[in-house]
């Protein structure tokens, strides 16, 4: 070590010493003050550990839980509130009804029937009709539980 960056070592090793004796509570009088001793009292005075007051602390854990991200809810979370509100309701009520009666409909048909004629796309078969029946129940559906 060069002999002209030993006092500023001993400057900051007696810094050093003094701050580490005064934030633990030790009797910094008997030993040397280096020349910033007065700042670091004035820190170690306005900085000192406080507990936080309780309105304070209560407010910001309520800030933080406002906005925290809520998980997003499951399906069947998100169907029992839908299912809440009596509007969804019929409308699952009534896309569950023409299910059931599309299917009660095809297995009740006539075993020589075999499609329908007079449809859109041509003859069409009875099952056809009842799997569109219900994608279009469970598009209903997804579309109420998605929209806000």
């Amino acid at each position: 070590m060069n002999k002209e960056h030993r006092p500023a070592q001993d400057q900051d090793d007696q810094l050093i010493a003094f701050t580490d004796a005064l934030l633990a509570g030790r009797e910094v009088e008997a030993l040397p003050r280096p020349a910033l001793a007065e700042t670091v009292e004035a820190l170690a005075y306005h900085l000192a550990p406080e507990p936080v007051p309780e309105h304070l602390r209560r407010a910001v854990k309520q800030d933080i839980r406002a906005r925290w991200p809520r998980p997003a809810d499951s399906w069947f979370a998100q169907l029992q509130r839908l299912l809440a509100n009596p509007a969804p309701r019929w409308a699952l009520a009534t896309v569950a009804a023409l299910a059931l009666f599309a299917v009660v409909a095809t297995w009740w048909a006539p075993e020589g029937m075999g499609a329908l004629t007079g449809a859109a796309l041509g003859e069409l078969d009875p099952l056809g009709i009842v799997i569109g029946l219900v994608l279009l129940g469970l598009a209903l559906v997804g579309w109420l539980l998605l929209r806000k």
